[in-house]
């Protein structure tokens, strides 16, 4: 998407709301981070993001310029949206100045707001999809637990509590039994600890 006077037309739809990273590859970055120099020539007023200390290097101060004054255009060109956000997100907002936190987010959220306002609902309806696929994601897991407690089940062992546990079976006490006689550990015994090591 292309605002006011810049040249290079950001993929606006790589701005990622959820995890709030953005998705663009080197090129696209690099290509930013021009279009912010470009820009930082005509705009000097963009001084003060160097002054916020979430901006470590050169790119990421000229990517913010970018992002920055996209924000800008945005404030005169949808100033209702604006309004909503700062609304929203009053701590994002400090000393009137817009740093590269407040920046991204503002821009996160406008993707959303733009995605909102072509097709009604369609938030909405990616959150109950997600929600249902995570319920579907833990009932499946949930199910796989309880197959595999009920093939392999981990009796807590009485001495160290420890559910790193597995049953004797009737070959292991067999050897032990004919190895050691009447005094193998093994004889009336279930359950091996693999944690301590005792049988019970």
């Amino acid at each position: 998407m292309r605002f006011g006077e810049m040249k290079y037309d950001v993929p606006f739809e790589k701005l990622g709301s959820k995890t709030g990273r953005w998705d663009f590859n080197a090129l696209e970055i690099f290509l930013i981070k021009q279009e912010g120099k470009r820009l930082y020539k005509l705009h000097p007023e963009y001084n003060y993001l160097k002054k916020d200390s979430d901006i470590k290097t050169d790119s990421d101060f000229y990517v913010s310029v970018a992002f920055a004054y996209m924000v800008n255009c945005i404030k005169e060109k949808d100033p209702q949206y604006i309004e909503w956000y700062i609304r929203e997100h009053p701590n994002y907002i400090f000393d009137g100045k817009w740093l590269k936190a407040t920046n991204h987010t503002c821009l996160n959220y406008y993707r959303d707001y733009l995605r909102e306002q072509a097709d009604p609902g369609c938030l909405e309806r990616e959150r109950q999809k997600e929600e249902k696929e995570l319920q579907e994601s833990i009932a499946f897991h949930a199910a796989i637990a309880k197959m595999d407690e009920e093939r392999h089940p981990h009796v807590p062992c009485p001495y160290c509590k420890s559910t790193n546990t597995e049953k004797i079976s009737t070959v292991s006490r067999a050897v032990s039994v004919s190895l050691v006689g009447a005094a193998s550990g093994k004889i009336g015994k279930q359950w091996h600890c693999k944690q301590c090591g005792s049988n019970f």
